[in-house]
């Protein structure tokens, strides 16, 4: 984890907001979203292929990453503010963020982590850089839960 990234504060206000998204999201019909995921020494990059009209609420990241659109067009909330993003588009994304997403066009978005010990299971690296309630991210960060294997 890169030490000098702080986390995201996302009030409660606006994490509320998601979290209750999420859950209204989660009572629909799902999506298929493919996912690809690709490994080199030291970084793992997560693809997802999000179809067009699909709805969806990512995971809170519990390490810096850096997020590419490579296709399409998207409306991205972070529970206090709504932004269309357009292909291409990098952004750096800090420890804590959470955001929802509204695909306009047909999307690939990928996510680039730091992957210094080479983990190739994808169950322990969801565990490692990702968290589904900010309490967990909380315990996560601070290096106080240890990732279940």
């Amino acid at each position: 984890m890169l030490r000098d990234s702080a986390p995201q504060a996302l009030n409660s206000v606006g994490r509320e907001k998601l979290e209750n998204l999420e859950r209204e999201i989660g009572k629909l019909p799902q999506v298929d979203c493919p996912l690809k995921h690709y490994f080199v020494d030291g970084l793992y990059v997560r693809e997802i292929s999000i179809p067009a009209g699909t709805a969806l609420v990512g995971y809170i990241h519990i390490q810096p990453c850096i997020t590419t659109l490579s296709k399409g067009k998207i409306l991205i909330a972070d529970g206090d503010k709504t932004v269309e993003l357009t292909a291409p588009f990098t952004v750096a994304c800090p420890p804590g963020s959470k955001k929802a997403g509204y695909a306009l066009e047909d999307v690939v978005w990928s996510d680039a982590y730091l992957n210094l010990d080479n983990e190739t299971d994808l169950d322990k690296l969801k565990a490692k850089m990702t968290a589904s309630t900010h309490e967990e991210f909380l315990l996560k960060y601070k290096g106080l839960l240890e990732c279940k294997s």
